[in-house]
């Protein structure tokens, strides 16, 4: 039986009268966003179960084990105590048209740029095409960053929600 009660900022769980003890993760704006641009650059985020390190790794790096690695040390320290960390993994691509679809559906005041990246994310190659809209979009290529980085923001906080609740 596993039983699991609430004390401060940790979980304490009880199996067969055994303590185990999980510390809820909290952090700071100042973490989140850090997070989320790491993210948005391709690094995988790897937090200590403490919430006090934070590793940051590019994807790429991680499925390389060559000497030359600058990730080297990194790499081995997370995948040598791999119960001590926590992962946030960069977004998939599924995960990041939803997000270009979220910001062209949100779009109330240009039908006419709304449409364009409706086109543009229905053709081939719909990351290049809309990027390219949004590029060339003005006041609404801010907007798009804004909207992009508030998104990240809330996956970091979602991931991190959803450590603490596991059981």
């Amino acid at each position: 039986m596993f039983n699991c009660n609430r004390y401060d900022d940790k979980k304490i769980y009880t199996v067969n009268d055994s303590l185990l003890y999980h510390r809820m993760i909290k952090l700071t704006d100042k973490q989140i966003d850090e997070i989320a641009q790491n993210l948005d650059c391709g690094f995988n985020c790897h937090i200590s179960k403490d919430g006090e390190e934070f590793i940051f790794i590019p994807e790429e790096m991680e499925m390389y084990d060559f000497e030359d690695n600058p990730w080297i040390d990194l790499i081995e320290k997370v995948e040598q105590n791999p119960d001590n960390y926590f992962d946030i993994e960069i977004l998939r691509s599924y995960q990041s048209f939803e997000i270009m679809e979220d910001f062209m559906r949100s779009l109330s005041d240009s039908l006419e740029l709304k449409n364009r990246l409706y086109k543009a994310l229905k053709n081939r190659k719909p990351f290049r095409g809309f990027m390219h809209i949004i590029d060339n979009s003005g006041e609404y290529r801010e907007a798009w960053f804004k909207f992009k980085n508030q998104k990240l923001k809330e996956y970091v906080l979602e991931s991190v929600e959803n450590f603490n609740t596991m059981k």
